[in-house]
């Protein structure tokens, strides 16, 4: 077909795509995106009227088929000033999450802690507040005392940073029967002499400032009687006179326990917080 002076022909597949295009990219442009390429519209070239100035037609051609461009090779592209946002509250979000993450590390405590010389360890707390140290170690002494302990209430009291307590975590309320509450319950957990002696000649009497010739007993703090552990957290010399009148105490606890009228771990925190007190806490005396 001839072509008339001023008369512009779109002879490419793109001029029916572009003018399809162009209502949806109106709609796209006001909503702050650009929306996928629509399909081709089949049929033969469109001719552009001549009425049309030739240089409106190509300027109009140009910026629908940019933007047709942009839209094939990027699907949900924001506005400059929203992606800045978006951008900035990212940072500030992963800066947070950052900071909460170092913090957590920082602060949390490791669960690897065990006690010197194999005994398995955990913790619970007493009625003073002090941690008790929950020790399976039968037939060994296991940990040690930290240095500068003072007695407390003139040598009848150990002092409490250095010797909490410490309990054996297989004696339960359950199986008391098998236990403490069994005849000959505490020789199959005692440690052997030669231990208890190297322990308070070498830890415990130094760490509490006592001299090697002062005549003291090496005390479980909780009795093995009542499920004591080995651990230096329960070990402590014991002021005289010997047998001490703490021994009473132990065993009138042993008894309320296997009798049902006290509970282990009642018994338990009871002397570990102060042997002295410890049956009137209970009401026994």
């Amino acid at each position: 077909m001839p072509r008339e002076r001023g008369e512009t022909i779109f002879q490419d597949a793109t001029a029916p795509a572009v003018v399809a295009a162009v209502p949806a990219l109106r709609t796209a442009a006001t909503g702050g995106r650009f929306t996928s390429a629509p399909a081709k519209v089949r049929g033969p070239p469109q001719l552009i009227s001549a009425r049309t100035p030739k240089r409106q037609v190509t300027s109009a051609y140009a910026v629908i088929s940019d933007k047709l461009q942009r839209s094939r090779y990027a699907t949900s592209v924001l506005r400059p000033h929203l992606r800045a946002c978006v951008a900035a509250a990212a940072l500030v979000l992963g800066l947070s999450s950052c900071s909460s993450a170092a913090l957590s590390a920082l602060t949390t405590p490791s669960s690897s802690s065990a006690a010197a010389g194999g005994g398995t360890t955990s913790t619970t707390g007493t009625s003073s507040g002090h941690a008790l140290l929950r020790v399976h170690d039968p037939r060994r002494v296991t940990g040690t005392i930290p240095a500068h302990c003072t007695f407390r209430d003139g040598g009848q009291l150990p002092d409490p940073k250095c010797t909490p307590g410490a309990v054996d975590p297989a004696v339960t309320q359950g199986n008391l029967r098998s236990t403490i509450c069994h005849p000959g319950y505490t020789k199959t957990v005692r440690p052997s002499a030669s231990q208890t002696d190297r322990f308070k000649f070498e830890v415990a009497y130094p760490a509490y400032g006592e001299p090697h010739s002062k005549k003291t007993e090496l005390d479980h703090l909780v009795s093995l009687e009542l499920g004591g552990a080995n651990d230096a957290a329960n070990l402590w010399p014991e002021y005289p006179p010997t047998p001490n009148p703490k021994d009473k105490v132990e065993n009138a606890l042993h008894a309320a326990i296997c009798d049902g009228k006290v509970t282990l771990k009642a018994a338990q925190n009871a002397i570990a917080s102060n042997w002295e007190t410890a049956e009137r806490k209970l009401g026994l005396s």
